[in-house]
């Protein structure tokens, strides 16, 4: 996955409401190559759920990460979109 990608994806998929202020992606290691979560939040920090109480956002298996969204990353599991 590439940096551009991820945050595309919080440009174009996220809710239509005024709550939602930032986004954020969790890393976790996976035998395939990284589970990524990408999730919304609104200004306390706090996930933003759709009607159902499903969170709203996408996990996806990404067999490698591009050398932007990984400096991103850091040593850290978590990136915080703003």
């Amino acid at each position: 996955m590439t940096y551009e990608s991820a945050i595309q994806y919080f440009v174009t998929d996220h809710p239509s409401d005024s709550i939602t202020k930032k986004g954020a992606i969790i890393r976790q290691i996976h035998p395939q190559g990284h589970h990524l979560v990408q999730v919304f939040l609104n200004a306390q920090n706090q996930l933003i759920l759709r009607p159902d109480g499903k969170l709203y956002g996408r996990q996806l298996v990404a067999r490698e990460l591009d050398k932007e969204l990984s400096d991103t990353f850091g040593d850290q599991d978590l990136i915080i979109v703003e």
